[in-house]
């Protein structure tokens, strides 16, 4: 038979009459396709009834070369009478898929894909047909001019099973049903909404009204917004502002199945789209746990839950180790990172397992072992509404039900039994953990046995905003036991308690860190190294708690990906935003994560300072580079492309060395070239000078300004041509001018280590071989006298606050890197860095070999300082109080006992660097003029 090419499972019947009457009624079929569908006929009254209805068909369906899925839709598609077509339809389908699923020809997918499709297919057939009627009877006005769904503005989308393509053979299809409010007139509205309601009861009477000929699909509307209040189509707009201020997390697991079914395809997009902040959270929601096992436990509640070890009346579906256990772990998962990972944004769960072990989000074994247990409950939950074409999920009473269903899969009935409850018990214990993790280990007190705490704090905790609502208290009392016990472990318990204290009064909102930590407890190791070690770190965390979300990524602790994978991955982060300042948001969002992981990466000892220190830059430089493209891209659509030959943005100072600190500012140039172009050619013509000034702003806005996100880095512009005084964007021919005519010394210094970051290739070629030109624009002894007498005038005028500055002051980071800049222009060679100065110092013979290693060595260790300093504090260094895990870490990488003689090296370091420098500079009373 060409329709069924194999067949592996063949059910089992003892009754000889129903074996006898389906040998008579197909004499021409071969025995195993007799022993089939006596087989199923013998197990199900419903399928035996269909057989004996379809007899011509079931013989022209298995013997034919047409497809009879196709066939079916097109007799539907030819019919006068759509209701009975429909209704014929479905039997036929249902026949077919049941052949092709007790024979072992197809899988649960095949099944489930074709029942979904059917369904589709007879919801656009019964829209189509509803809105030919109403319009027809002529009872609304306003629907006289139109013809289909897509003009009234109507749009169906699938949920739940359908929504996934997982129907079962007796399912009820989810439907929700909306009409576009937005573009009708207010005085049109009420009988607008009124013949779209009228349009869905047609729908829902075409498909589920039991007639002669059976029914076509029972329907549930319950899924729409508020359904005790709400019509059974409500508007678009209505709907939306719905979800956004009163929307439920299991309203957000119902959308991740919901799709397109029928109508105006256009409006299903735009309010998909329009809903997917709502579902789709940028942060992990370890929240939705916690609103998802409230969920399990309020409909285990509406059945009477049996042990699984009696599975007798057991309910498949929503009964302990269930059907529905797996989609409630799939789709919180789903829920929890699928905001921030666009692969698992998918509807169907065997589909998302997969998806979930890839990411690292669950084992592999966990995976495989639910996906086999979802496709075993599947079969029986089909077996269980095959028998009579009945919606039910619960096993039978009776051990001759029981007997029924096993021989639809050839199996004996005790070991059918055993599958079912080892599937259960095996998929409970997967999932319970999951959703109740602390059951068992949480104390009975809430304080740890032998442990005494300060009072003085712990009483005023629940004072705090973190803790000012019930569910952020009762997720705390779980965890907070787990955290005093760590607390009181740490290496300086009582500066962790303060720190710790300093941290919960700081943090604005408690339930979804309480949440994260409550499903993660390893994170509160990391999270009290943190508070324990780094003031800094710990601030910002409080202000920023979403950062722990990439340490669950799965990613966190691997290898660095360096700039232009960061440049991609920010490239990707953006382009998955739907308008600009989400886009900007998204941009931050993600820097931060990765500024926090350099931090954590750091104080862990896995990267050093000088590798956290690159790091940083390169952070710098992809977040750059990418928010150019974007502020560029965004600007052209109001002002038109960049007049001329464009900009170039230029990093300096630090950024241009590619070697930052956590808290380092951003020194940024910008230069245009018009090229004669007086103005740009957009919607909205400016003129090229303000055009550059304002394209200079708002990339500044873009990177520092104040939004939903805060800003990762604050931009410094006063490098350019005249400072603050100049114009913010410097024209090629004015910084040309400039650097030729008016520049000081210290401002060539300041372009040795010159970044070009971002802009057109031509100009960046042009403003790199003009900045290697002006290193020989003066004599060498102008540069060293130049320096010699800004280097005198800097120190004077640095106060005593200064003194424990490791960046000002004679023999500190900025006076090497000055002196290695001069470096640079003297040879005219075309390196950068502050080594590569220093050497081409030695190079000239400006220093010796011992002095080059010491000025080396020094701003080594300073910069390894500042690193660790500005990370473990929000102080002046020798002001702050670093706790032992501070003191050691900063100890360790200098190499020192304690922290007075770790002073006292930095003093005796920094004196004889500051000689060196002297000695290689000119006396400045010698020398008058600076530029």
């Amino acid at each position: 038979m060409l329709q069924i090419k194999n067949i592996s499972n063949s059910p089992v019947t003892e009754d000889e009459s129903i074996i006898y009457e389906i040998r008579s009624l197909f004499p021409d079929f071969d025995k195993r396709l007799q022993d089939l569908i006596a087989g199923m006929s013998g197990c199900s009254p419903f399928l035996y009834g269909l057989v004996k209805k379809e007899i011509n068909w079931i013989k022209n369906a298995l013997t034919s070369t047409i497809n009879p899925e196709a066939e079916i839709i097109s007799e539907v598609l030819q019919s006068s009478d759509v209701t009975k077509s429909l209704r014929i339809a479905k039997g036929r389908i249902a026949l077919w898929t049941a052949l092709q699923d007790l024979s072992g020809n197809w899988q649960l997918e095949d099944v489930s894909k074709c029942l979904s499709d059917f369904a589709d297919f007879s919801v656009k057939v019964a829209l189509k047909t509803a809105i030919e009627s109403i319009i027809a009877e002529r009872k609304f006005s306003k629907l006289k001019n139109y013809n289909d769904a897509e003009q009234i503005g109507i749009f169906i989308l699938a949920m739940g099973k359908l929504g996934a393509r997982e129907l079962n053979y007796s399912s009820d299809i989810d439907l929700v049903c909306f009409f576009d409010d937005e573009k009708v007139a207010e005085k049109d509205f009420f009988e607008t909404r009124k013949a779209a309601i009228a349009v869905i009861k047609g729908v829902t009477k075409i498909l589920s009204e039991t007639t002669e000929h059976g029914y076509v699909f029972r329907t549930d509307l319950r899924l729409r917004p508020d359904p005790s209040v709400n019509p059974v189509c409500i508007g678009f707009e209505a709907a939306e502002k719905y979800y956004e201020a009163l929307g439920r997390t299991w309203e957000r697991a119902a959308y991740i199945k919901a799709r397109y079914c029928a109508g105006s395809k256009t409006l299903a997009v735009k309010f998909l789209a329009a809903l997917y902040p709502f579902v789709w959270r940028k942060y992990l929601d370890f929240a939705a746990i916690e609103d998802a096992h409230s969920i399990r436990i309020r409909y285990q509640r509406k059945i009477e839950l049996k042990t699984i070890s009696s599975i007798l009346g057991h309910d498949v579906k929503l009964g302990l180790g269930g059907i529905r256990d797996i989609e409630f772990f799939t789709q919180t998962r789903q829920l929890i990172v699928g905001g921030r990972d666009p692969d698992l944004q998918v509807p169907e769960t065997l589909v998302a397992l997969v998806k979930l072990a890839e990411k690292g989000w669950v084992s592999t074994d966990t995976s495989k072992r639910l996906a086999e247990h979802y496709r075993f409950l599947r079969k029986v939950e089909h077996l269980l509404q095959m028998v009579n074409d009945a919606q039910t999920h619960t096993l039978p009473q009776t051990d001759d039900g029981f007997l029924r269903l096993a021989n639809f899969l050839m199996l004996d009935r005790t070991v059918f039994k055993e599958k079912i409850i080892n599937a259960l018990k095996s998929v409970h214990d997967l999932t319970e953990s999951f959703f109740n993790p602390e059951e068992g280990s949480i104390p009975k007190t809430v304080f740890p046995e032998g442990k005494t705490y300060r009072q003085d704090l712990i009483s005023r905790w629940p004072s705090y905003p973190a803790l000012r609502t019930a569910r952020a208290e009762a997720l705390f009392l779980k965890i907070q036991p787990i955290i005093l016990e760590k607390l009181s472990n740490a290496v300086d318990a009582d500066r962790a308690l303060i720190s710790f204290d300093k941290f919960l009064s700081l943090l604005p909102a408690g339930v979804q860190l309480f949440s994260l930590f409550n499903t993660n407890r390893q994170l509160i190791d990391l999270f009290i190294d943190i508070i324990s070690s780094s003031d800094a770190l710990s601030e910002y965390l409080s202000g920023n708690v979403q950062v722990l979300d990439a340490v669950i990524g799965g990613s966190f602790w691997s290898q660095w990906p360096g700039e232009k994978s960061l440049s991609q991955d920010l490239a990707n982060t953006i382009a998955r935003e739907q308008d600009y300042e989400s886009q900007l948001n998204a941009s931050r969002r993600w820097g931060k994560e990765w500024h926090f992981r350099i931090g954590v990466h750091l104080l862990r000892g896995v990267i050093t300072p000088k590798m956290a220190t690159g790091q940083y830059g390169e952070l710098a430089l992809a977040t750059l580079k990418e928010l150019w493209c974007l502020v560029n891209k965004q600007f052209a659509k109001k002002y038109g492309p960049s007049p001329g030959r464009g900009a170039v943005l230029i990093g300096l100072g630090s950024l241009g060395r590619k070697r930052l600190h956590s808290k380092s500012d951003l020194d940024l140039i910008l230069i245009y070239d018009a090229a004669g172009v007086e103005a740009s050619s957009g919607e909205k013509s400016i003129d090229s000078r303000t055009y550059y000034a304002r394209l200079t702003k708002s990339m500044v806005a873009a990177i520092g300004a104040p939004m939903t996100e805060i800003s990762l880095f604050q931009v410094d512009m006063r490098l350019r041509p005249s400072g603050n005084q100049g114009p913010v964007a410097t024209s090629w021919e004015a910084f040309k001018h400039y650097q030729i005519s008016e520049a000081w010394v210290w401002e060539h210094l300041a372009l040795v280590n010159a970044t070009i970051i971002a802009g057109p290739i031509g100009l960046q070629n042009d403003v790199s071989e003009f900045c290697e030109s002006l290193k020989t624009l003066r004599p060498d002894e102008k540069v060293m006298s130049g320096l010699s007498i800004m280097r005198k005038r800097l120190y004077a005028s640095q106060s005593m606050n200064e003194n424990w500055s490791l960046k000002l002051g004679q023999g500190k980071l900025q006076d090497i890197e000055l002196v290695s800049q001069m470096g640079i222009i003297l040879t005219n060679e075309r390196v950068s860095g502050v080594h590569s100065g220093l050497n081409a110092l030695f190079k000239l013979k400006k220093i010796c070999a011992e002095d080059l290693k010491y000025l080396i060595n020094t701003y080594d260790m300073l910069t390894d300082v500042q690193i660790l300093s500005k990370l473990l504090s929000n102080e002046n260094i020798l002001d702050s109080e670093l706790g032992a895990n501070g003191e050691e870490l900063l100890l360790q990488h200098t190499d020192t006992q304690s922290l007075p003689l770790f002073f006292e090296k930095i003093r005796e370091m920094t004196t004889k660097s500051a000689k060196i420098i002297s000695n290689i500079l000119p006396n400045p009373k010698e020398v008058y003029d600076e530029r």
